[in-house]
C-alpha cells in the first residue's frame, strides 16, 4: 500500500505545503494591504492636522502683528500730538519773544525816529 503523503505529492511539494504557502501568501498580502491603507489614512490625517495647526499658528501670528501695528500706530499718533503741541508752544513763545523785542525797540525809538 502506498503512503498517503506520496499519493498527494507533486514532485517534492505536497498539497498541504501548497495550501499553507497559499494561505500564508494571501495572509501576508492582506496584512500588507491593510497596513498600507491604515498608514496612508494616518498620514493623510496627520497632514490635515499639520495644515490646521499651521493655519491656526499663521492666523494667530497675523492677529498678533495686527494688534502690535495698531498699538504702534496709536503710540506714534500720540507722540506726534505731543511733538506738535511742543512745537506750537515753542513757536508761540518765540513769536511772543520776537513781538516783545520788536515792541521794545519800537518803544525805545518811537520818539527818536520817524
Amino acid at each position: 500500500m502506498p503512503d498517503k503523503t506520496t499519493i498527494f505529492s507533486y514532485g517534492k511539494q505536497t498539497i498541504s505545503g501548497n495550501v499553507f504557502f497559499s494561505i500564508s501568501a494571501v495572509l501576508c498580502f492582506s496584512i500588507c494591504t491593510i497596513g498600507y491603507f491604515w498608514i496612508s489614512g494616518e498620514y493623510r490625517r496627520f497632514q490635515n492636522e499639520t495644515d490646521k495647526f499651521k493655519n491656526n499658528y499663521t492666523e494667530s501670528r497675523k492677529n498678533l502683528l495686527r494688534s502690535e501695528i495698531a498699538r504702534l500706530e496709536r503710540y506714534i499718533n500720540k507722540q506726534e500730538e505731543n511733538v506738535n503741541g511742543q512745537i506750537r508752544t515753542n513757536l508761540k513763545n518765540r513769536i511772543d519773544e520776537a513781538y516783545a523785542i520788536v515792541n521794545s525797540i519800537y518803544s525805545n525809538y518811537k520818539d527818536k525816529l520817524s
